[in-house]
């Protein structure tokens, strides 16, 4: 039996006329076929048959739920059997808990770095899992101390970064690079547009953030500590910062305060 369509069939209002469009030529079909007392069962199959399968199956899946929980676990079991069913069920509950785990180990490698970061006042890059959004505030050497208090209330920081922890250990990818984004910062020749703008990171760059090692050293340590210089790597090329980490975001916690304060 053909399930009717009518529902589908919503006129102008419809949010998928794809969809729509489908459920009419299947309805014209089969109402074809009801007006045809001489109509062979084989052509409406082979004018169904015709119809685009990536259609049919948008079609199927927008009938599909629509049904109640009841009526779908019917079709499920009727479709799939009983031993089919409970293996793709338990396929499904795999794939959830491999996801879940993932959330879980992601989320305790977060807390592990900022913990660290509450004692030691540093925070180690190379431990916070891929896909992890970190957010860095960045300040002029004269008003970093400002930022020890207020954390992101500070209105002088003169740089934010948003960047995404990638699969490979202390790299990131460039999400925003902001200047003066609280417009707070009383800008001076020491650092302006023009100097924000020479040292600029692109959108989706990869990149490594750290501390040099002297001065004249192209190596760095994956490490930031608050209100000490911001370095960065592009390219394998690092580049001595002009500015100071003053508070630093990881998904959402701040890694330099406890959770008491």
């Amino acid at each position: 039996m053909v399930p009717y369509m009518g529902d589908l069939d919503a006129g102008p209002d419809d949010d998928d006329a794809g969809v729509a469009g489908l459920a009419r030529q299947i309805r014209g079909a089969v109402d074809r076929f009801v007006a045809d007392d001489a109509a062979d069962p084989a052509a409406l199959a082979a004018a169904l048959d015709a119809l685009p399968r990536q259609e049919l199956a948008t079609v199927a899946r927008a009938v599909f739920d629509r049904l109640s929980a009841v009526q779908q676990w019917a079709v499920l079991e009727r479709v799939l059997g009983d031993a089919a069913l409970v293996d793709a069920l338990a396929a499904e509950q795999r794939g959830r808990l491999v996801g879940l785990r993932a959330k879980v180990q992601s989320a305790q490698a977060v807390a592990a770095a900022v913990g660290a970061a509450v004692r030691q006042g540093t925070l180690e890059l190379t431990a916070l899992p891929a896909g992890v959004e970190v957010r860095l505030g960045l300040f002029r050497a004269s008003d970093v101390g400002l930022a020890e208090g207020l954390g992101r209330r500070s209105d002088v920081c003169a740089r934010e970064l948003t960047l995404l922890a990638t699969s490979s250990a202390g790299r990131f990818q460039v999400l925003r690079d902001e200047f003066n984004p609280r417009g707070g910062l009383f800008v001076s020749g020491e650092y302006d547009l023009a100097v924000w703008e020479s040292e600029r990171l692109d959108s989706n760059g990869i990149v490594e953030l750290g501390s040099l090692r002297g001065n004249d050293s192209n190596a760095l340590d994956p490490v930031l500590r608050r209100g000490a210089r911001v370095d960065v790597a592009q390219n394998g090329v690092a580049c001595a910062g002009r500015l100071h980490l003053g508070w630093a975001v990881i998904d959402g916690v701040d890694a330099f305060s406890s959770p008491q304060g």
